[in-house]
């Protein structure tokens, strides 16, 4: 769940991110991809680590979840 929400945040925030505007000459469209390029891709790259920080976290945290179940149920049977 939390993993779809951020996937969907991720792909609204680079949708939201101004489009170059391919009406003028090449020479200027040219350069003006190379610089939101170059600005978009630290800008992802980042969005990427965060997601994938946040994924591990939840993986660790339900990780230990299970492994504090698992000793619960074994006291439990070691009690009956």
């Amino acid at each position: 769940m939390i993993e779809e929400k951020d996937n969907r945040n991720l792909r609204q925030s680079l949708q939201s991110r101004p489009q170059i505007d391919h009406s003028d000459n090449d020479n200027y469209n040219t350069a003006s991809h190379k610089v939101d390029s170059m600005n978009l891709s630290p800008f992802v790259a980042e969005q990427q680590i965060l997601l994938l920080a946040r994924q591990q976290a939840q993986r660790k945290e339900e990780l230990a979840r299970s492994q504090h179940h698992i000793l619960a149920l074994q006291v439990c049977l070691k009690a009956s």
